[in-house]
């Protein structure tokens, strides 16, 4: 079984991305000026961005028997992934991304899960070998929560720490937050898990202290321009957005979470200077990011980070120790 400091339990989808002036409205017909199709899946960009970030990383996912599955699979070996972990579901299709991309940046998007929704708990225990290896094991919900949860206990019983991007929000994590330490919901998705949109100080940390009560150790709100929130039970510290043109957000998430992981995979601890230098290189690699089109096609790698990477840090707002 191959061994990596990473392991992503990973949706994977082919992205059908249209770009036009603006999002349609409901019932709307505009005429778009592009069209690509490129690889995607929350988790499929979160481990593609890990390894050019060139941390060794292995997905556990799921592929339908049709040539974008076998075309997804080539693809992930060519990022230097091993794909023993990526099962091929006969007679299902591979996940499917439906986005619309503005002028400005903002986009909107629909997934169809295929063979994504027939990863199970048994996949999990197929890679305990390779789980129980790994400094992190990280998690999305495009994917059903049995098969991250079961990965996550795996994980963390060997001491991996479990990182989850709860996108998108649903119903029915109540176990899974239990086994999980650090939680990156974007503002939106906080807003669905705790009713709080993240903009009041006060209101923040009310709203985090109901996920510590899970067993969460670090909470981390992307808030889009207005930065991020990283919070902890005695803590909360914001860092600024930094200051790009934004051309395409559509993996700016996901690449943020990379950039977190990485450290979290290279330090292998929970303090709190390892949750901020992760959170400035998450931010740092988000910012290269939404600067080119598409999603896996804009992942930057490591060596076009050299000099983001090791600058000084973002400016950090200390509002409580």
């Amino acid at each position: 079984m191959p061994d990596a400091p990473v392991v992503v339990v990973a949706s994977l989808n082919v992205d059908l991305t249209a770009v036009a002036a603006r999002i349609p409205g409901v019932g709307e017909t505009i005429i778009g000026s592009a069209f690509a199709t490129s690889r995607g899946g929350k988790g499929g960009n979160q481990a593609v961005s890990l390894a050019r970030l060139g941390v060794p990383t292995v997905p556990i996912a799921c592929v339908g028997d049709d040539d974008a599955g076998q075309a997804y699979r080539d693809a992930l070996a060519e990022e230097g992934m091993p794909t023993v972990h990526v099962r091929t579901v006969t007679g299902e299709p591979t996940g499917t991304a439906l986005i619309t991309v503005s002028d400005a940046g903002e986009n909107n998007i629909v997934v169809v899960p295929g063979a994504n929704a027939r990863l199970t708990a048994a996949d999990a225990d197929a890679a305990a070998g390779t789980l129980a290896a790994a400094r992190v094991v990280l998690g999305q919900l495009e994917v059903p929560v049995a098969a991250t949860a079961r990965a996550f206990a795996i994980g963390r019983r060997s001491g991996a720490i479990t990182v989850l991007n709860p996108a998108p929000a649903g119903p029915d994590i109540a176990a899974l937050l239990r086994d999980t330490d650090v939680l990156v919901p974007n503002e939106v998705e906080f807003a669905q898990l705790v009713g709080c949109d993240g903009s009041d100080d006060a209101a923040l940390r009310r709203a985090c202290a109901s996920l510590f009560a899970h067993g969460i150790r670090w909470m981390v709100v992307t808030l889009g321009e207005r930065g991020l929130a990283l919070v902890g039970p005695d803590s909360l510290t914001r860092m600024p957005a930094l200051p790009v043109q934004a051309v395409d957000t559509t993996a700016a998430g996901d690449s943020f979470v990379a950039g977190l992981v990485s450290v979290l995979a290279e330090r292998g601890d929970l303090e709190r200077e390892t949750l901020l230098r992760a959170c400035e290189r998450g931010t740092r690699v988000a910012a290269r990011t939404v600067q080119r089109r598409g999603a896996q096609p804009s992942l930057p790698w490591a060596a076009e980070l050299e000099d983001d990477l090791s600058a000084s840090p973002t400016e950090r707002v200390v509002l409580q120790r």
